[in-house]
């Protein structure tokens, strides 16, 4: 097991830090190499969040991702904001829904605010997905 000092990319957003461009690129070239080796693997992480995305000490951003899981990841208010809409809604899910993670985390981390808020998951409820 491997020994992590650092901190989660929820709790940097926490202290108000925004990413510059270069960061977030890095940030985000990373977590798509990741995803793009577990595909190979065929694993899925179907719960990605701030919260699970480790950010190691250093120069430069190093990420680890947290908490891969076998099965898909059913809604949960905590981090339903950053679910794909299909997931959101209980519906079939595959793969694209770390890709739609992956972009809510790149928000995210850009602009401090979250992509898709609990008001907007609520009105999702009542709109059929396209």
């Amino acid at each position: 097991m491997e020994l992590l000092r650092g901190e989660t990319l929820a709790s940097r957003m926490t202290k108000g830090a925004r990413f510059e461009l270069q960061e977030l690129s890095d940030l985000v070239t990373q977590l798509c190499e990741v995803f793009a080796e577990a595909r190979e693997e065929e694993l899925e992480h179907f719960a990605l969040s701030a919260d699970n995305v480790w950010l190691c000490q250093g120069r430069n951003i190093d990420v680890k991702v947290l908490n891969f899981t076998t099965h898909p990841f059913l809604p949960d208010d905590r981090k339903s904001i950053y679910l794909a809409p299909e997931q959101y809604l209980k519906g079939q899910i595959d793969w694209r829904v770390d890709q739609w993670a992956v972009v809510a985390i790149a928000y995210l981390a850009l602009t401090g605010e979250h992509a898709v808020d609990q008001d907007r998951r609520r009105m999702m409820e009542w709109e059929s997905p396209p």
